[in-house]
């Protein structure tokens, strides 16, 4: 036997976090179908002999969930499932397609180790030495980043420092940062190789004598710098590819035997991400034959799985978020779009009453065809006014969007005006035959003219449209101020 790869693959169940993606090893002739034995042995047909459905089932159990920095193990079995003899069987794990994975974990970062000095006021012989001092910090071996923040305990006013900075590695080396403003913080990064072990800042503030003719009054009084310490460790192992072997045979042909081989692998992933692992299962099956049979005793055989591992965090939404509110009715804008349909109405309710003279009058009752139908229109436009104006007054009562008090003085004013309109039309025979037909049409017309005037100056003064209107002539509705409008 020579050459053989089994396809059958028993995919374990993982978690919702772990998929499993199944590819044909890259080696050709590993197959089952590519090999002697299934040539020989397949089901249904063939030469004499147990027919072949699978070499041998490569099985692999996983953990339910992926965790970051946590160990993942994975177990890898073997099963023999024909008669061959598997011998020098081995497992592979490889982690060379994603960074992300690791033989082992990534150490814990460290992170705020904070370290201060405090220089003392110079004493009045000494306004002309500079004050200096040591500001010390440790750098891990093998972290990958880390980061240094120097901050004065003065950040503001007169006094914040303006110190002189140099950086001084364990070896003695030293280099010049540059000088912050007064006051400000300064940051040193590392990304790559570092000396590890104790560095330090050296702080120098200049005399106050060496800064005349400025005054630096922050050389005379006491200063206290803290430099705060992060380093980070991203490595992943060098060993990129893990492999475990066994030299006990699994005999097909001794039932009584151990017929299937299990290991384990351990694995860490250090980041976030999604990462692909595969794991690999090679062997040699081996089955003698007759003397007389024209074929090979061996074939290896090879299978692989590639898992998907997802580590990326779960998107929760913000329990502190607010709920939205139900929508309104947007009783400000109906209010608005009502008023304006009343004020409308109004110019044409007067305009169809006939006070623009009588040329006007007879061009509309022949529009309507007689004097009658023209009145009857002027009624009807007339009592639509009224309730119009109603319904924007109400509107704008309801809604809390404006003070309650805001344009109900103007506005007050033009409603009582049209309600005035409103009586002295419906009341015309009354009075005319009380009094006469000029005064009324006094009465009436000085009504329309009031709801006309005192429209305009509710919708100039007091619309939220319009209140550039109001700020250019100084308008301040008295009423709403008395009470209590903002």
């Amino acid at each position: 036997m020579r050459r053989p790869v089994a396809l059958l693959l028993v995919v374990a169940a993982f978690a919702a976090a772990q998929t499993v993606q199944e590819v044909e090893p890259p080696d050709e002739g590993t197959g089952l179908e590519a090999s002697n034995c299934f040539q020989c042995h397949e089901v249904g047909g063939g030469r004499l002999g147990p027919s072949l459905a699978s070499m041998y089932t490569m099985e692999v159990t996983g953990p339910d969930d992926v965790a970051i920095n946590e160990p993942l193990t994975f177990q890898v079995t073997v099963r023999n499932d024909w008669n061959a003899e598997l011998r020098d069987l081995q497992a592979s794990l490889d982690l060379r397609a994603s960074p992300a994975l690791s033989l082992d974990a990534r150490p814990e970062p460290l992170l705020g180790r904070v370290n201060a000095t405090t220089l003392p006021a110079p004493e009045a012989t000494q306004l002309d030495q500079d004050r200096t001092a040591l500001l010390p910090f440790f750098l891990p071996a093998g972290a990958t980043e880390a980061r240094i923040l120097v901050e004065p305990e003065t950040t503001e006013g007169p006094e914040a420092p303006r110190p002189l900075l140099r950086l001084i590695d364990p070896r003695g080396d030293a280099q010049d940062l540059p000088r912050p403003d007064a006051g400000a913080p300064t940051a040193v990064a590392w990304s790559g190789d570092h000396v590890p072990g104790t560095w330090n800042v050296e702080l120098t503030l200049p005399s106050f004598a060496g800064q005349l003719p400025d005054v630096d009054r922050s050389a005379l009084v006491e200063q206290t710098f803290r430099v705060t310490a992060d380093a980070w460790f991203n490595v992943t192992s060098e060993e990129r590819v893990r492999f475990a072997s066994t030299a006990a045979p699994l005999d097909g042909q001794q039932p009584d035997t151990p017929q299937e081989w299990t290991t384990t692998f351990t694995v860490f992933l250090v980041e976030p991400t999604r990462a692909e692992l595969t794991l690999r299962t090679e062997l040699e099956a081996y089955y003698e034959h007759p003397n007389n049979a024209a074929t090979y005793d061996d074939w290896p055989f090879a299978k692989q799985q590639t898992l998907v591992l997802d580590g990326t965090p779960p998107v929760v939404p913000n329990a502190t978020a607010p709920e939205p509110e139900p929508e309104r009715i947007d009783l400000a804008g109906w209010g608005e779009a009502v008023g304006y349909w009343a004020a409308f109405s109004t110019v044409l309710s007067i305009a169809t009453g006939g006070m623009l003279g009588k040329r006007s009058r007879r061009l509309l009752n022949r529009a309507f065809r007689s004097a009658r139908h023209r009145i009857v229109f002027h009624n009807v436009v007339s009592y639509s006014v009224l309730l119009a104006a109603a319904a924007h007054t109400i509107l704008f009562l309801v809604e809390a969007v404006y003070h309650w008090s805001i344009g109900l003085l103007l506005g007050g004013v033009a409603t009582l005006a049209l309600a005035s309109l409103g009586v002295t039309g419906a009341l015309q025979v009354p009075i005319i035959r009380r009094t006469n037909f000029t005064t009324w049409q006094l009465l009436h017309w000085s009504a329309a003219w009031g709801t006309l005037v005192f429209t305009a100056l509710h919708m100039l003064l007091d619309g939220a449209h319009y209140q550039h209107v109001a700020e250019a002539v100084g308008w301040d509705d008295p009423l709403a101020d008395a009470l209590g409008a903002p």
